[in-house]
């Protein structure tokens, strides 16, 4: 409607233009006529949209009824094939009819509004149609619904002049077959449908299903009729309204008792209630609960009414307790209702329209919940149901205004999805946006454009006026860079709308600025030649001329490839700022004033008022920039050439080799930007891993792909030979060949040493604290791939350059022939003997030169990548190889793991120098077992250090650690017991000999059951001396323990035999005869022997002796005194303190000695040979000799355990 009366008011407003302008009459005729026209096509559309879409619907139902005839098992297609056709029929039969609206029946399907009723199995839904008293124009031959097809072919189609219900199966609520054909079906409704695919949703339930279920098993059925209503909504994108219908109400006991009186007319009313469509916060459960009490309330009343009019007891009773009955379907009811309509905050909610009771036929037993529900309170078996009921005429009830009076009249309340409502009412409001702005651009581009030209050329004028006064008051760059900016914008504004034409705004024929643009330019142009152009050249100048005669007519002086790119970058730009200009040099086109730009501001940047501040060289640039634009266009901006330097410059710089010039050109085009540092490659994660180098950009996988491969190709298209006046047009094709070869060549050879350098300063770095040296591993071996493994990867990327050049042909054989000769070793010198390695080559037929290719880049890099780079796997699902990379990856997990633990539980020490000790193995056989002997010195130095690190900290802390234990159970149970005292200090009181032997005692003693527990694992025994076993890093130990360990071997043999428990020596004397005595008397502890002179005789003694005495003496008697002379020492060391009076003789080799005593009041001699058990003795130890003082084993230096024996502190005082 509302198009007509717009219409109406457009065909009005233009008659009053017209007649009020007294325009042409035939304007406003001619508008009224194309208005009606439109109005007409618009009908004339949709009617034929709306057959197309019926058209559509019908074909696409035709088309799953063909597919699903043709899948049908070879028994059931005359089935199928009998149902399709009684489809087309009943579509047929609807498409002859007239509709209620007075339009064709072809456009049924379309134009009638659509319905589905879903529903649990059994609910009814079919039945309640046939018997609702809708006029059906086609009944099937069973006298109900046509059975659907394709994607409806668990459905029956239910046609009437008002609309078209479809009534699913009642499986579809709680199962999923056939959902894509189902899907499909709705998907074609709602694009033939577009508006209002579906006008409703009719969710049927059984009164039986829901009588005595709990509210679990109640909720459960609504979420699955919850399920698919959602997914009918979302699939066609519409809100719709829901009419929950409770059928088989027959079931409750009484209810055809009650309502059997009513005529067909009153049977056909609404039982229930319809609600408006209420708002999204409101609790629909405490709506169905009000609603519910009030058709309690009438149904109390109607029962009340009835048992007043029924005699029958039996019929009266089912009466009376109907209303209970009814009542007992409240709370189950509204937990459904509750649960069907809930609110959910991810999508739209189905509008709830009303709930009714009806029933469609009267078949099945009613139930009486009342009853039941009191024999289970009371425990009665019920009993059963009597057989005698008697007959009651099949009817329906409450069915018929539920479909005429509610359902089909609500055929315009469904709507739209929120979101599909909001995405059209965006579009809406994009189209009726974008037409405004147009009518608003059309009406007011015009007008702007004039004021804007207008305020332009005022804003110009003060520019120009204002940049003049500061131009000559000026004195310095910095200064005048900021000056000229706002005339510079001005000025780039204007030259860019001259090439580009002025912005739409300012066009329609009102542009001025082309009059501006010529005197800004020569004032602008002049100002920033003078100011920033000028000083530069000027100093290039005198640059040139210095250099050019330093090199002038000596062949021998080269400029090297630093004074070849400085010079070279000076006379270019001297070529290209100055004139008259030549044709072989190129035009100041994108590349060329780029490159003047960053040359000039580099020469800036160093100086005072630019270095520090980056914005500064910015609006430089953009000075410079626009001045070398102005250039282009205008060559008086340009200075005078001075061809006698630039002569004599292009004849210096070309002393150099042609083939370093190009490659110097091509390492400069690439620029700095692209520059390869370790940073780069390893990020912010690896602070442990540094390096100082730098692998330049046109050496770089990215500078090879994006420059360098297509200059190698044509080497000559830019090599600047302009620059140095020089051409290939007279060269031939074998010395253009040549060249190519040759710079191909010098490229990949200075690829592959640009890579060694770089790879030979990378250094791991050796951290020093504990904390350091942890953080270092845990930096190591985290991410994914870890630094080490990002390393071999750029290397492996950045090694493979994928060449198109002619040289490349010979690649794949060349690669394999380096590989065998690198196989066969190389010299030690690293960088000599990988450039003899690669350097198998071809050698040219003229010359014999060697030449390079990318198969040498990669081949040079071979074995590194190979160590640390997997081979891409043989099929996208196979697992990467491992590589050895892995093997060192995983030590350096295990070490970090271990190196943890021990730094909380110092206890681990054993545990972690075992993990270490296992590393070192490993990595060091991953080292050494390269078959490429030149990358072992690069391994090395990426794979050592971290574990030298571990290992000395390691060192350290068990350093520490042993020197605590060292102090507290060698050093003080020495000091305590032994030091000072005899037998190591001569003038010291006597040592207990049970703490002597408890000391030394071997294994089982302080000093060998320590060794055997804290020492053993770093020294060894070899022999009678000791010696540090070698680890990684290093023995925890200092040298003097082994001199420690040294001297206490020796007592420990000399004290005890073979397998004593004791100190224990057996030693035989025989006294020597003296003519000066007449008896010697010798004794040891409490055992002693006399001698007088007679014939020799050998004696056995051990020490210490059994006698209750303890210690030895010597006694001589001589015929001229009176008495006996007497040397006595007392204690268990008696006999070593008598032995030290003395004086030893000792042969060399033999076991026996002889000790002298001089006797100084007979003055005599006592001489007595010793001949001990075994060589090993407390006397002289295990290797007496001539000249070996007596207890040499307990006075010999480092006999006292050291202070320190590990790295650390030693003990305290």
């Amino acid at each position: 409607m509302l198009k007509y009366i717009f219409a109406a008011l457009a065909a009005a407003i233009l008659w009053a233009v017209v007649l009020v302008f007294q325009l042409p009459i035939w304007i406003a005729i001619l508008a009224t006529t194309l208005i009606i026209a439109g109005l007409i096509a618009l009908i004339a559309v949709r009617q034929i949209k709306a057959a197309k879409a019926a058209g559509d619907i019908e074909k696409a139902l035709s088309a799953q009824a063909d597919a699903q005839a043709a899948s049908a098992r070879p028994d059931l297609q005359e089935e199928v094939q009998q149902m399709q056709a009684e489809f087309v029929k009943a579509i047929a039969a609807l498409k002859s009819s007239k509709l209620a609206r007075g339009k064709g029946g072809k456009e049924a399907l379309s134009v009638l509004p659509w319905y589905m009723i879903i529903g649990p199995p059994g609910s009814g839904k079919s039945t309640a149609l046939r018997n609702s008293g809708i006029k059906f124009p086609y009944l099937s031959s069973r006298g109900g619904g046509v059975k659907g097809v394709g994607g409806t072919r668990n459905c029956e189609w239910w046609l009437t002049n008002e609309a078209v219900l479809l009534d699913t199966a009642g499986r579809y609520t709680t199962e999923d077959d056939d959902r894509d054909e189902w899907f499909s079906f709705l998907d074609m409704l709602k694009r033939t449908r577009a508006k209002k695919p579906v006008n409703g949703l009719i969710v049927a339930v059984s009164v039986g299903d829901i009588i005595g279920i709990d509210e679990e098993e109640t909720i459960q059925l609504a979420q699955r009729l919850r399920e698919r209503v959602d997914e009918l909504m979302e699939r066609l994108k519409m809100i719709v309204p829901v009419y929950l219908m409770f059928t088989k109400c027959d079931l409750l006991a009484g209810f055809v008792d009650v309502f059997g009186d009513l005529s067909k007319t009153d049977r056909g009313q609404i039982w229930g209630f319809t609600t408006p469509v209420m708002d999204k916060g409101e609790d629909l459960g405490a709506v169905f609960k009000e609603k519910f009490d009030e058709m309690a309330e009438v149904v109390e009343q109607r029962s009340i009414q009835r048992m007043g009019e029924e005699r029958h007891p039996e019929t009266r009773e089912r009466i009376y307790r109907f209303p209970q009955q009814f009542e007992g379907l409240r709370e189950n009811i509204a937990v459904m209702v509750q649960t069907l309509f809930a609110e959910n905050v991810y999508a739209d909610t189905p509008v709830m329209r009303g709930v009714y009771f009806n029933s469609g036929t009267q078949e099945g037993s009613p139930i009486d919940r009342v009853m039941n529900a009191m024999a289970d309170a009371f425990g009665i078996r019920q009993s059963l149901p009597t057989s005698n009921k008697p007959a009651v005429e099949s009817r329906s009830y409450f069915l018929r205004d539920v479909f005429a009076n509610v359902i089909f009249p609500d055929q315009d309340l469904a709507v739209q999805s929120t979101a599909e409502d909001r995405r059209q009412r965006q579009m809406q409001y994009a189209y009726a946006g974008g037409a405004l702005f147009l009518a608003l651009l059309i009406l007011l581009f015009p007008t702007i454009a004039f004021f804007r030209n207008r305020e332009m050329i005022s804003d110009t004028r003060k520019l120009f006026l204002a940049q003049k006064d500061s131009q000559a008051s000026t004195s310095t760059a910095s200064i005048a860079v900021e000056d000229l900016r706002v005339l510079r914008d001005r000025l780039d504004e204007l030259l860019k709308w001259k090439e580009e034409g002025p912005p739409t705004g300012m066009r329609f024929g009102m542009y001025r600025g082309d009059g501006l643009f010529e005197p800004l330019t020569k004032f602008y142009g002049a100002a920033v030649r003078r100011t920033f152009v000028e000083p530069v050249l000027a100093q290039d100048m005198k640059d040139l001329t210095t250099f050019a005669k330093r090199h002038e007519g000596e062949e021998t002086t080269i400029p090297d490839e630093r004074e070849y790119a400085r010079y070279f970058s000076m006379l270019k730009l001297n070529l290209l700022l100055t004139g008259p200009r030549t044709e072989s040099e190129p035009q100041l086109g994108d590349n060329e004033r780029a490159w003047i730009v960053a040359n000039l501001v580099s020469r800036w940047a160093n100086r005072s008022g630019f270095a520090e501040s980056a914005d500064r060289q910015r609006i430089l640039g953009e000075h410079l920039d626009l001045y070398v634009k102005l250039l282009a266009q205008d060559q008086s901006l340009a200075f005078t050439r001075n061809d006698k330097v630039i002569n004599d410059t292009r004849a210096a710089l070309g002393k150099l080799p042609f083939e370093r010039l190009l490659l110097n050109q091509i390492v400069a085009d690439v620029g700095r930007e692209a520059d390869l540092k370790l940073s780069n490659i390893l990020g912010g994660t690896a602070s442990n891993i540094k390096s100082k180098g730098i692998v330049r950009g046109a050496f770089t996988r990215k500078g090879w792909d994006k420059v360098v491969r297509d200059r190698l190709e044509s080497p000559l298209q830019n090599a600047d030979l302009w620059v140095l006046s020089r051409t290939t047009k007279d060269s031939t094709d074998a010395e253009i060949e040549r060249i190519i070869k040759a710079l191909t060549s010098l490229y990949f050879e200075q690829y592959i040493a640009e890579w060694q350098t770089f790879l030979g300063s990378i250094e791991v770095a050796r951290p020093g604290t504990n904390a350091e040296v942890l953080a270092a591993l845990e930096e190591l071996t985290r991410g994914k791939p870890p630094p080490l493994a990002r390393l071999f990867s750029s290397l492996s990327y950045n090694s493979k350059l994928p060449n198109k050049t002619a040289t490349e042909e010979l690649g794949d054989d060349l690669l394999k022939k380096l590989k065998d000769k690198i196989n066969k070793g190389a010299p030690k010198d690293m960088k000599d003997g990988v450039n003899a390695g690669i350097k198998f080559a071809t050698a040219s037929e003229d010359t014999g030169e060697v030449v390079y290719t990318a198969p040498h880049v990669q081949a040079a890099f071979d074995s590194l990548v190979k160590f640390g780079v997997a081979p891409p796997p043989a099929s996208p699902d196979a697992p990467p190889e491992s590589v050895q990379l892995d093997l060192y990856q995983e030590q350096l997990v295990f070490i970090r793991d271990a190196l943890r633990q021990f730094l909380e539980n110092p206890s681990e020490g054993k545990a972690l120098n075992s993990r270490l000790a296992t590393a070192r193995v490993q990595i060091q056989s991953l080292v050494n077992g390269q078959e490429d002997p030149n990358i072992r010195p690069v391994l090395g130095k990426l794979l050592m250090p971290p574990l030298e690190a571990a290992t000395s900290l390691a060192g350290r802390e068990a350093g520490t650690a042993i020197n605590q234990s060292w102090c507290s159970e060698i050093v003080d149970a020495f000091k305590r017991n032994l030091a000072n005292r005899y037998p190591f200090n001569r003038n010291g009181h006597d040592a207990a000999l049970a703490d002597v032997g408890e000391f030394y005692r071997p294994s089982s003693g302080t000093m060998w059951g320590y060794f055997d527990t804290s020492l053993k694992e770093d020294v060894r025994r070899a022999g009678d001396k000791f010696q540090f076993i070698k680890k990684l890093g290093g023995s925890p130990l200092q040298p003097v323990v082994l001199n420690f360990l040294k001297r206490s071997y020796d007592i420990s043999t000399s004290l005890f035999s073979p397998n004593g428990a004791e100190p224990q020596m057996k030693f035989s004397i025989s006294i020597r005869p003296s003519p000066q005595l007449s008896q010697i008397t010798f004794s040891v502890d409490g055992k002693e022997v006399v001698y007088k002179n007679e014939p020799e005789r050998w004696t056995q003694f051990t020490w210490p002796g059994d006698g209750k005495t303890s210690g030895a003496f010597l006694k001589v008697r001589s015929p001229k005194s009176s008495g006996p002379e007497e040397l006595i020492r007392e204690g268990e060391w008696g006999l070593f303190r008598l032995m030290e009076e003395g004086v030893a003789q000792i042969d060399k080799g033999s076991r026996v000695f002889t000790m002298t005593w001089k006797m100084p009041q007979t003055k005599s001699e006592v001489v007595i040979d010793f001949k001990p058990e075994r060589t090993a003795t407390p006397f002289f130890g295990t290797s007496p000799g001539p000249g070996t003082p007596v207890l040499q084993p307990f006075r010999a230096a480092g006999v006292a355990p050291p202070r320190t024996i590990g790295r650390g502190a030693g003990c305290s005082e």
